[in-house]
């Protein structure tokens, strides 16, 4: 005695039965492990890319603050008293706005070149560092590796900035990177030298 009859699979069962073979053989759909291996991958360059370009608009902004602070600390028509000095470099934070000034340091000092080429003496120097104020340069401190087309014998304001770049997502998508620095030699637009009655 025969079983019941049954109609001959169809090419379309056939392919659907294979598919279903493998899927169980592989125990994931094919496309999940793909994702699976690409997602990680594409989550990655997505951060890189977005957190470089936020690097890259950080460091157009802290150049402009050096060059705000460096000309507005070049225009004094007389002397400076510490806390003149001081509050321009607080502007610092205003001007980077929106970034925070967390991780902002900034320093302003006028220098005298010497004779020798890419060498000055400190005359006064101002500085802030997350909102602290305090003295980076001493009065009579010899700087170097300065420019040497500076011309010799002459006062400057120097003015030097770094800032430690923030990420958004709060994730690094790299080891940490060294702070961003930025660094503008001005000379005095109204009075040179520019006295600092209380600096140190």
């Amino acid at each position: 005695m025969t079983g019941p009859w049954t109609a001959p699979p169809t090419a379309e069962g056939r392919a659907t039965a294979v598919v279903a073979k493998r899927v169980r053989a592989v125990g994931k759909p094919p496309w999940a492990l793909e994702l699976a291996l690409a997602l990680p991958v594409a989550l990655l360059i997505y951060g890189l890319s977005f957190e470089t370009s936020r690097a890259v608009a950080t460091y157009r902004r802290l150049s402009d603050m050096t060059a705000q602070i460096a000309d507005v600390a070049g225009q004094a028509s007389g002397g400076y008293a510490r806390h003149d000095i001081d509050a321009i470099n607080a502007g610092s934070s205003e001007i980077m706005a929106p970034f925070p000034a967390e991780g902002l340091t900034i320093s302003t000092t006028e220098i005298v070149t010497n004779a020798k080429a890419g060498a000055a003496t400190v005359v006064w120097s101002r500085g802030l560092a997350d909102g602290v104020a305090s003295s980076p340069h001493k009065r009579g401190e010899s700087l170097t590796a300065l420019p040497a087309n500076l011309a010799p014998r002459t006062s400057y304001i120097l003015v030097q900035a770094a800032y430690a770049v923030p990420t958004v997502s709060g994730v690094r998508w790299w080891p940490a990177l060294p702070p961003l620095k930025t660094e503008l030699i001005a000379t005095p637009r109204r009075a040179a030298p520019i006295a600092c009655s209380d600096c140190d």
